[in-house]
């Protein structure tokens, strides 16, 4: 009798996360899991402030905004143009409702938007607490 040829598996069929480097959706997802959090994506981020489609997770009450450029080199060119106080392009109305928390790594930049000092400081614990790496 001969044996069924297994199909592609999920790793064929859907991205695989990298490990180490620069920020993707799923790392993210992962450092923010590992320190306690339990995000929840709600769609797309705010737009008008950075130059790329952002995503919206939800923390609790609070609302993080993940935007994840291409490289490094390029998120410095879009944060030149924000005021980074008000995480909105320089002379613009601030488009948050509370006053964001504007963290950056390598190629990701994350507006928290929270009230919560707590929070605020885990969350950038968790994200700048260094690159993505491979487990050991």
């Amino acid at each position: 009798m001969a044996a069924a040829t297994p199909g592609p598996g999920p790793a064929i069929t859907t991205p695989t996360c990298k490990s180490e480097g620069d920020w993707q959706s799923c790392s993210i997802e992962k450092r923010l899991t590992d320190a306690g959090f339990v995000p929840i994506k709600k769609g797309p981020a705010p737009t008008g402030v950075f130059p790329v489609v952002g995503t919206t997770y939800a923390l609790g009450e609070a609302q993080l905004h993940i935007y994840l450029f291409k490289s490094g080199t390029e998120r410095e060119k879009a944060i030149a143009n924000i005021d980074t106080s008000t995480v909105s392009r320089r002379g613009s109305a601030s488009p948050w409702p509370l006053t964001p928390t504007l963290i950056t790594s390598n190629n990701l930049v994350a507006v928290l938007v929270s009230d919560n000092g707590r929070q605020i400081e885990r969350v950038q614990l968790a994200i700048t607490a260094g690159l993505p790496r491979a487990s050991h």
